[in-house]
């Protein structure tokens, strides 16, 4: 069963500069903090496969992520099949009426080998809640300040 989860974060910087962080994946580690090890650490482009080790629910992820779409300043899409959990994560960026931009992140994930259904409600927060502290992190990073 697909668990979603979506979040929007305002940046008080520009979508180019963010992107250019999203898409470098050096930077992951600086931002995602549940990352301990990325593969590639250049930039993204369409087709490229990298491995990753996260810390998901207290277990190591070991995973394969693959790039499967990018629009310069518009969206980035990345897949993984392998791992603790299969999932889909698209980010979404726009500019913010008054200045700076905005990121949305969707993401669709299932569990392998774990039957989690009566819990999904607090998985589905409990991944919002990550995404939302993580996207909120590289905001600061990147514009020096909190984001709205």
């Amino acid at each position: 069963m697909a668990y979603e989860a979506s979040v929007a974060v305002d940046f008080s910087c520009g979508r180019e500069v963010v992107y250019r962080a999203l898409s470098y994946l050096g930077r992951y580690p600086e931002w995602n903090q549940g990352m301990i090890y990325i593969s590639h650490t250049g930039p993204m482009f369409p087709g490229l496969k990298f491995e990753t080790r996260t810390r998901v629910l207290g277990q190591i992820n070991a995973a394969e992520v693959e790039v499967v779409n990018l629009i310069a300043n518009t969206v980035i899409k990345l897949r993984s099949n392998t791992g603790l959990i299969s999932y889909d994560a698209t980010y979404r960026l726009r500019d913010k009426d008054g200045g700076g931009s905005v990121v949305t992140c969707d993401l669709v994930f299932e569990f392998n080998n774990v039957v989690l259904d009566q819990a999904r409600g607090a998985i589905e927060d409990m991944a919002r809640d990550r995404l939302e502290r993580d996207l909120r992190k590289l905001a600061e990073i990147l514009c020096g300040q909190p984001s709205n």
